[in-house]
């Protein structure tokens, strides 16, 4: 554990990672990272770089009310962001989670949403999260890269479980134990185009081992790794898609609704009438994502974008000589790409 810590500060300080970054490896969230890593370079880098991107909370259940909620949100109604308490619902993502929920009622144990990226499928699974409570006890897993001991390991570290020697035998006895008292677990698996496929299948026999005690649910976008997956998960498997993006009634909706949580200024909340909003929905053809990039700099910006207005010159004294002549023109700009900036340091 103290080589853990010595090593993941190590990173930090090396990275140039800033204060904000570093506080959220305290002791106690560092003392998880290594339980669910095992100690292993690898595996702790992956669930390291995931807390440094704000995906990943590393605190169990007991440890904290606030397990949930993402890192480092600022007020920014279009920041692209998971919260469920920017959720603005629609026919599709409804139909979507009931689709879902009826499934687990059934007793479906393995659930796949898939879709194109961009349509909000991770805010959904962080509000289906919400809705299972009660019935079920979900367990979000955002970093999938795992083999099958490590992963079974880092869901036994999110449940504040000890993992033993055995760490699938130890998620097999808190599935029981959990079906005991008269819950299932239900596995929400995000970015699921990264889990390996040997731990999918394995996952799969270990959820058949449970029988009506442990569930998958994984959300995934439409690439070639998520067709191996989907195969990996047997013909019994539930297929949910969400592929239809928003029309403009649920575009100009889903803005004013993110304003509205957003308390933005009415100066600003005027400035998106019909005919803006339309503009938006044609040029994001629907996708909540482009709407986020479109409309995101104009509300960090508050103004419109046009240039000020140049500055009414002063009148010139005659005895002051002749006016001076403008500076020549600049060159024309070169065609050549200007490099890219390097990106924010995470740690390797």
């Amino acid at each position: 554990a103290e080589e853990t810590s010595r090593y993941l500060r190590a990173h930090l300080v090396r990275s140039g990672a800033s204060q904000e970054i570093r506080a959220r490896f305290d002791p106690t969230s560092i003392r998880y990272l290594h339980r669910g890593s095992g100690g292993v370079p690898r595996v702790l880098n992956g669930l390291a770089g995931e807390v440094v991107r704000g995906n990943l909370s590393v605190l169990p259940r007991q440890e904290t009310a606030a397990r949930d909620e993402p890192l480092g949100l600022g007020p920014d109604p279009f920041d692209v962001t998971s919260d469920p308490a920017y959720y603005v619902p629609r026919q599709a993502t409804q139909d979507l989670l009931e689709g879902v929920e009826d499934s687990l009622r059934k007793g479906t144990r393995a659930i796949a949403v898939t879709g194109p990226p961009g349509l909000g499928k991770t805010m959904l699974l962080r509000v289906l999260e919400r809705r299972l409570r009660g019935g079920f006890r979900p367990l979000r897993i955002s970093y999938t890269a795992l083999l099958p001991d490590e992963f079974c390991r880092w869901i036994l570290t999110l449940e504040g479980e000890p993992a033993g020697e055995d760490a699938e035998a130890g998620l097999l006895e808190l599935a029981r134990r959990l079906a005991r008292s008269g819950t299932a677990l239900v596995l929400l698996l995000d970015d699921a185009g990264s889990i390996p496929l040997p731990t999918v299948r394995r996952l799969v026999e270990l959820v058949g081992e449970a029988e009506a005690a442990m569930r998958i649910v994984l959300f995934a976008a439409d690439d070639v790794r998520t067709v191996r997956i989907l195969d990996a998960l047997g013909t019994d498997a539930v297929m949910l898609r969400l592929q239809d993006p928003m029309t403009e009634d649920e575009t100009a909706r889903y803005i004013h609704a993110r304003l509205d949580r957003a308390i933005a200024p009415t100066a600003l909340v005027e400035r998106f009438d019909p005919e803006v909003v339309s503009q938006l929905h044609v040029d994001s053809g629907g996708i909540p994502r482009e709407i986020h990039r479109l409309v995101g700099a104009l509300f960090r910006t508050g103004a419109d974008a046009g240039p000020a207005p140049a500055p009414t010159p002063e009148p010139r004294d005659p005895r002051t000589g002749p006016e001076p002549q403008p500076p020549p023109s600049p060159p024309e700009p070169s065609q050549t790409v200007a490099p890219e900036p390097a990106p924010a340091p995470e740690l390797e």
